[in-house]
């Protein structure tokens, strides 16, 4: 299963001369934790959390609307093309301790963001399925043996 096909699409982004206040502001109206920070190409450079807005800006006594976020910011994020499987996904989420992933194109460019929760979603929806199959199998193997008995 390619991940492009489950990742979600629209991404919240910004640039890293954006303030920080900016970003939080667009965190708050979106109601997202991280916000992917692309280049004019869209190509993601960086990722800023409500966390680093926290740890970063705020206790430190920087000044939010001052502060760039390019100046805080994750650099260099782990990216995954679309193409990739689910599973190599979440190997490499493990591997690297990162709950979220930018997806991008063949190009390099943003197309979405995989999460854990999203994950979580997607396993939990198969496993229903698997549930679904066990069950109608179990009830059929149940009635066979009211039957024959």
């Amino acid at each position: 299963m390619p991940i492009g096909e489950f990742c979600t699409k629209s991404v919240v982004t910004a640039r890293s001369d954006e303030s920080v206040a900016d970003a939080a502001k667009k965190m708050l109206e979106k109601n997202v934790g991280t916000i992917i920070v692309v280049d004019l190409q869209t190509v993601p450079i960086g990722m800023i959390t409500d966390r680093d807005v926290a740890v970063r800006v705020v206790a430190e006594g920087r000044d939010p609307g001052s502060t760039r976020i390019g100046e805080v910011m994750s650099e260099d994020p782990i990216v995954l093309n679309e193409e990739r499987g689910i599973f190599e996904a979440v190997k490499t989420m493990c591997e690297q301790g990162v709950r979220r992933v930018p997806i991008v194109n063949g190009d390099g460019r943003l197309s979405g963001i995989l999460s854990l929760d999203d994950l979580i979603m997607i396993f939990g929806e198969e496993m229903a399925s698997i549930a679904v199959v066990v069950a109608y199998g179990s009830s059929r193997i149940s009635t066979k043996k009211i039957a024959v008995g």
